[in-house]
């Protein structure tokens, strides 16, 4: 274990446990794991003060090696890839708690997703900003609600998420319930404005802009009470203390800006 302080990436777990090649077989690593617990365990070795620590890097590298997944991923992406995973993981069970087994997606399959929804989103903005400009242009007649399609299929999918969000996380439920009413609030302000352009409703505009008015005494409101529930923070330098309000935290933030 002492002889290499600084292996390679992706092959200091194998020389852990004492194995020449990466591609040993699950028996190999099982019987390297015995012998090597073994000889380092702290009951064995009582006057020796690191054998504790390399009976941990032993138990370390089997819970790794011993996993296929695990074993894949550090194989792949070393070290580094396999802390990412583990806070990954870490991060699904404390929010999903027992039903991690059923709504967990495995960190690539993530990284697919994340790819492909954000590719979506860029077309969807991008069809809505041509087909509002071909509107403003003259190129086509069409009502306000047709133009705003790929917004509508954009709320879709995004409520959609979201749900299943709410259903996989407890964690993060206060969170996603606030992001999910203020999609609620705006896709409300676009249903009003495109029924009135189109000659669908008879309503006055301050009317129509009546969600967004609640929307943003709603974010007031919290603000508010962001404030009051954390209104000083001191600062100490050496004797002295010095209590800053909100106003002087954000003078000060912006100066340093």
């Amino acid at each position: 274990i002492d002889r290499m302080r600084d292996p390679p990436n992706g092959v200091r777990l194998y020389q852990t446990l004492g194995l020449p090649r990466t591609d040993a077989s699950a028996e190999e690593i099982k019987r390297a794991y015995r012998r090597l617990s073994l000889r380092h365990h702290p009951d064995r070795n009582p006057n020796d003060p690191m054998a504790t620590n390399r009976f941990q890097a032993v138990v370390l590298a089997y819970e790794v090696l011993s996993s296929l997944e695990k074993r894949h991923i550090y194989d792949s992406y070393g070290e580094q890839g396999l802390r990412l995973y583990e806070g990954y993981m870490a991060f699904i069970e404390a929010g999903a708690g027992a039903e991690v087994g059923k709504f967990a997606v495995q960190p690539l399959s993530m990284l697919a997703l994340l790819c492909c929804s954000t590719s979506l989103l860029v077309l969807l903005l991008t069809v809505t900003c041509v087909a509002i400009y071909a509107r403003l242009s003259h190129w086509f007649e069409a009502s306000l609600t047709m133009t705003f399609l790929p917004l509508w299929i954009l709320d879709a999918c995004s409520v959609g998420c979201m749900y299943m969000a709410l259903l996989r996380s407890r964690a993060t439920r206060p969170h996603l319930t606030a992001m999910l009413l203020k999609l609620v609030w705006c896709t409300a302000f676009l249903v009003m404005l495109c029924s009135v352009v189109d000659g669908v409703l008879q309503l006055r505009y301050i009317y129509v802009f009546v969600p967004v008015y609640i929307l943003e005494g709603t974010l007031v409101f919290r603000s508010i009470l962001n404030l009051r529930s954390k209104p000083y923070d001191t600062d100490r330098t050496g004797d002295s203390v010095r209590v800053r309000t909100p106003v002087v935290r954000f003078l000060l933030a912006g100066a340093a800006r």
